[in-house]
């Protein structure tokens, strides 16, 4: 639960968003196999697929980034006029 939680956080604030992405989409993927790994039950079934789609909008952002109003962008925009100046 802490992993979903610090990795929930993680992403919506935008910090090292990619990184805990990655570990999310692999703790997905072994809860999915592990827990929900009998597909004949309908409701394993329907959260398997839940999970393949979770996975899919985390590809997503690893494969685009956190976005422009990201905290590590931000960082980034300070760190970037600080090197200007």
């Amino acid at each position: 639960i802490a992993l979903e939680l610090v990795g929930g956080a993680m992403l919506a604030a935008g910090y090292r968003a990619r990184p805990a992405a990655g570990v999310l989409i692999g703790y997905l993927i072994a809860v999915t196999v592990l827990v929900h790994g009998d597909l004949t039950i309908a409701m394993n079934q329907a959260f398997a697929f839940a999970n393949a789609a979770i996975v899919g909008g985390l590809l997503m952002l690893v494969g685009h980034g956190p976005g422009a109003f990201s905290f590590e962008r931000v960082l980034a925009r300070r760190e970037a006029a600080r090197a200007a100046a």
